[in-house]
């Protein structure tokens, strides 16, 4: 934890990861500290301020949690997944992000206990980025 980075010009956690560096915003961290936490049940773990090494420290504790939550009962979180997208997996939607970009796409979904929504281009992807620009300015699932 104390290798964590604050770059406040860019409002980004700069974190350690393997040879290089990773980099988590401000305001992600603590939306998905907020998620993560009412989904648990743990909202004392809320940061009050946000782009603080707290803040983080407190997400990862609600993350470990949840890790534990999952390694107990075989749950899973919801916190990262687009509520429009659940139950749409492998469906192909067309949108516009709440930036003002269109994009195609099939809907994915990825493992493990945090799971999050991305988009695959083909049917035969086997990966592809986190869906981004949540809220939608629209929406229109294709067939």
């Amino acid at each position: 934890m104390e290798n964590i980075r604050l770059n406040p010009k860019q409002r980004l956690y700069i974190i350690p990861c393997g040879k290089g560096y990773t980099c988590l915003g401000y305001e992600v961290c603590y939306q998905r500290s907020v998620s993560l936490a009412e989904e648990l049940n743990k909202t004392e773990f809320v940061p009050s301020r946000k782009g603080t090494k707290s803040a983080y420290a407190a997400y990862m504790k609600l993350v470990k949690l949840a890790r534990i939550r999952n390694n107990e009962t075989g749950w899973r979180s919801k916190s990262e997944l687009i509520p429009e997208f659940i139950g749409h997996e492998g469906r192909r939607v067309l949108l516009t992000d709440c930036y003002g970009q269109t994009s195609r796409f099939i809907i994915g979904k990825t493992t493990g206990f945090i799971p999050c929504h991305i988009e695959l281009k083909r049917r035969d992807s086997i990966s592809g980025v986190s869906v981004m620009g949540y809220p939608f300015q629209s929406l229109t699932f294709l067939k």
